[in-house]
Formats: structure tokens, sequence, C-alpha cells
């Protein structure tokens, strides 16, 4: 019984990983959360948003942005930077 048990907790911890993990990378950032991790002013982000130059989209009026799309667009800002010099 005990093993059993085991096998089902450790199955779900498993499972529990994968989904956590699917989680972070589907990250939602709101407008401060995307300047803290960019280290701009709010109003940088917003000017970048509303030039559609940064990935995002809006909810009820909000801007969102996928973690994942930032750190895309991050590298490549990055490549096309290191590119020119």
């Amino acid at each position: 019984m005990g093993c059993l048990r085991t096998r089902n907790l450790l199955e779900n911890k498993s499972s529990l990983k994968g989904t956590t993990r699917m989680a972070k990378s589907r990250k939602i950032l709101t407008v401060v959360e995307v300047s803290e991790f960019l280290r701009l002013h709010p109003t940088t982000v917003y000017r970048l948003l509303r030039r559609g130059e940064l990935p995002a989209f809006k909810i009820g009026g909000g801007w969102r942005v996928n973690m994942r799309d930032l750190d895309r667009w991050c590298i490549s800002r990055s490549e096309a930077h290191t590119s020119r010099h």
C-alpha cells in the first residue's frame, strides 16, 4: 500500500512540476512589471507599446506582455545591436 501511495505522490509531484514550468513560461506581465524587468520608466514602456515596438496585448484597457515574447524581443534587440557593432 505504501509503495503505491508513494508512486502516486511522485507521479502527481512530477506532473505538477511540468504545470509549474508551463505556468512560468506563460507568465503575463503588467506594464509596471515590464518596466521593472527592463529597468525602464513605465512611461517609456507605454511609449514602446503605443508604437507597437514591444509585443503586447490589451485586456480591459490595460496592457499585458507575455514573458516569453518579452524574452524573445530582448534577444532580438540584443542581436540587432551586436550585428551593428
